[in-house]
């Protein structure tokens, strides 16, 4: 019996040949990716990044060595770095909207300031005059008496202090 050397037939000998030829380029290609690189600063005060170094050899020079590889914990990495941008993001937003008001809020501090400066005007009044002339239920006009009087001055006194600070 006669040796015979195994063959691929035609078909797959087409097909294995490029993808083999494929792996060895990158293969090769792996080591030049990742080149060095020179990092130095001029006398101007720039930085500099090239391939390769520079010819004065004055200048203070410094080998930058890349690695392309994707470390193991990126993905949790990324996620983290994610979770930080939305903080930060949520936080300039309450910054930003930090002196404004909703719109209820605003209109009950207009309602108190209003307040405040009717509290005002009528104690301004009390202190100013000594009778003081209102309508009175039946229409009216009548004077307050010493013990009214009082009462509306502490009345409006005690509502400044309260809510007009």
């Amino acid at each position: 019996m006669s040796r015979r050397k195994y063959m691929l037939p035609k078909r797959i000998g087409l097909k294995v040949g490029p993808i083999v030829l494929l792996a060895v380029l990158t293969l090769v290609a792996i080591p030049v990716s990742a080149g060095k690189f020179y990092k130095w600063v001029d006398a101007e005060g720039l930085t500099h990044y090239s391939q390769h170094p520079p010819q004065d050899q004055s200048i203070k020079k410094e080998q930058i060595r890349i690695n392309e590889k994707k470390p193991t914990d990126a993905d949790s990495a990324i996620s983290q770095l994610e979770k930080n941008r939305e903080t930060l993001l949520k936080d300039a937003d309450d910054r930003k909207n930090k002196g404004k008001k909703d719109p209820a809020e605003a209109e009950m501090q207009k309602a108190r300031d209003e307040n405040c400066q009717i509290a005002k005007g009528n104690l301004k009044q009390l202190n100013e005059h000594a009778r003081i002339r209102e309508t009175g239920e039946d229409g009216e006009l009548r004077y307050l008496s010493e013990e009214e009087h009082q009462t509306r001055k502490d009345d409006n006194s005690s509502y400044l202090e309260e809510h007009c600070g």
